[in-house]
């Protein structure tokens, strides 16, 4: 319990000190905030939220099943390389936390890497990410998750 209290300290505190951003809280397209389902195999299957702190700089969120439920937080830098005619894409990086309830059979941090792409007809994206990870409580799981991939969708309000 005291390691995730840390860990969650530490992801607050970094907020604080990398969200030195302009205050243009949107995603590319439309609005602030996304919500919509994801699958993988970190978790399975569950609900995600995206919240955009700036233009470049986003908390995204996961509550999944696999197994157990698992709760996810992460924060991402999101860059667009160059501009598509049909949406932007954007490939986001960043780093997170995440945890097992209510067994905490895994608690641990993660890396994130992966893609986003913004319809331009509908407040729509389509995301797939690459989620390396440490289990710091391994009971069911290995401690070094190096292959977890998912994929989802999120409407933007």
């Amino acid at each position: 319990m005291r390691t995730l209290i840390s860990l969650i300290f530490i992801f607050l505190l970094s907020l604080t000190t990398i969200a030195q951003q302009p205050n243009n809280p949107k995603s590319p397209s439309f609005g602030t905030f996304g919500f919509g389902p994801i699958t993988g195999n970190h978790p399975w299957v569950g609900a995600t939220a995206k919240l955009w702190l700036g233009e470049k700089l986003a908390i995204d969120a996961v509550v999944g099943y696999q197994k157990d439920v698992e709760l996810q937080a992460n924060l991402t830098s999101n860059r667009s390389p160059f501009n598509l005619s049909n949406g932007n894409l954007f490939f986001t990086y960043g780093l997170g936390v995440f945890s097992k309830i209510p067994t905490a059979d895994a608690l641990g941090v993660q890396a994130i890497g992966g893609a986003e792409w913004f319809l331009p007809w509908e407040p729509v994206s389509v995301f797939a990410d690459y989620i390396p990870a440490v289990n710091f409580n391994p009971k069911q799981d290995k401690a070094f998750q190096p292959l977890n991939f998912v994929g989802g969708i999120r409407y933007y309000f």
